[in-house]
């Protein structure tokens, strides 16, 4: 099947899979070749795209992924993706720092700005979690 995983800055994966799973709002999934219609929300999740007898991991974040089933195809939106082993520690230390620096300033800050900071800090918890307990 015809996988593609973007941001709206870059193109991360277009190639044909044989598998793909991840984590949506409603649970984990997993999709195979000929898979029927499918629509989810994507707060934060590891992605694994197999392909070629090789699986690449991704983290991604805030989109949504649907698949059609015509075109035998699944494709990710998402406002950012990182391959799993391009993550840098520190860089993401830094970030839940920064992100609690902002959040304590609350009141200075419009609701959309709060709620994609704890949106934020929820995702880069996780991803500092898997990391961890990987030792990627």
């Amino acid at each position: 099947m015809k996988c593609i995983l973007r941001t709206p800055l870059a193109t991360f994966f277009d190639g044909e899979a044989s598998r793909v799973s991840g984590v949506t709002e409603y649970g984990s999934i997993e999709i195979f070749p000929g898979h029927v219609a499918l629509t989810g929300t994507i707060d934060f999740s590891e992605i694994e795209i197999e392909f070629e007898h090789v699986i690449q991991h991704f983290f991604v974040k805030q989109g949504f992924l649907y698949t059609d089933p015509e075109e035998d195809m699944i494709e990710f939106l998402v406002l950012f993706a990182e391959k799993k082993e391009e993550v840098d520690m520190q860089s993401l230390k830094e970030y839940r720092e920064f992100i609690l620096k902002k959040l304590q300033q609350g009141d200075s800050l419009g609701d959309f700005q709060l709620r994609h900071l704890e949106e934020s800090k929820v995702a880069v918890e996780k991803m500092l979690e898997v990391v961890k307990k990987e030792g990627v």
